[in-house]
């Protein structure tokens, strides 16, 4: 990309836009991504980029919503049918978004950027909800408990991703090894099954709880 973009002035005048600082902040290392490498793949001086981001952790927001977009689309939910299909659908691109983004997910903030990738996808969610008779608050109660169900298994995979095998079960296994087993039965029972909560059979569990719950606040 280096070799296409010859080097230009300052600002606006460098000719460069933020897509072009995307792909060049992709093309990088993660731990030399900077302004300046930014800078010197577009062979632009590095106050250009001001114009577009303002920091290097602008830069890993960017990097993180490219992949998080690159999941999270309103395709699978204008298939639904059903309220909890259309909340399904939207967990699971929601999930799939958060964990694409891998050790990036921290910078993807609820702000104005982030938010404009949500508009289509939350705008047919909301859809679905009204036409099954959710008045709005009853939605946006549903949706905001929805994306916190997301957000807190997608971090739960990237953590589980980053250490290699399951943290809880890793912990509860270590804090009962010193200690004597016949105090603690039913949660040496649990640590023996060895059950996986990291898994799309949790997530799923936990979205079929969420429907029942949400069912039940849209019958009274």
């Amino acid at each position: 990309m280096a070799a296409e973009v010859r080097r230009r002035g300052r600002g606006h005048s460098a000719g460069i836009d933020l897509d072009q600082i995307l792909e060049a902040a992709k093309s990088l290392p993660r731990e030399s991504l900077s302004m300046q490498s930014v800078a010197s793949v577009l062979g632009v001086d590095r106050k250009a980029l001001y114009n577009h981001v303002s920091d290097r952790d602008s830069l890993l927001a960017l990097v993180a919503l490219d992949a998080f977009a690159a999941q999270f689309a309103a395709g699978d939910i204008a298939r639904t049918s059903t309220w909890q299909d259309a909340c399904t659908a939207y967990a699971h691109s929601f999930v799939r978004g958060i964990v694409a983004a891998g050790d990036l997910a921290d910078h993807l903030w609820f702000d104005e950027a982030l938010t404009s990738w949500f508009l289509e996808p939350t705008e047919l969610l909301f859809s679905r909800l009204t036409d099954a008779g959710f008045h709005d608050e009853l939605s946006i109660r549903a949706v905001t408990m929805l994306s916190t169900i997301c957000l807190g298994h997608a971090r739960d995979i990237t953590r589980a991703s980053a250490s290699g095998d399951r943290p809880r079960h890793r912990s509860l296994v270590r804090a009962l090894a010193p200690r004597d087993a016949a105090r603690y039965p039913n949660l040496v029972r649990i640590s023996e099954r060895g059950d996986n909560t990291y898994g799309t059979q949790q997530l799923d569990f936990t979205l079929r709880v969420f429907h029942d719950g949400v069912a039940a606040e849209l019958d009274t």
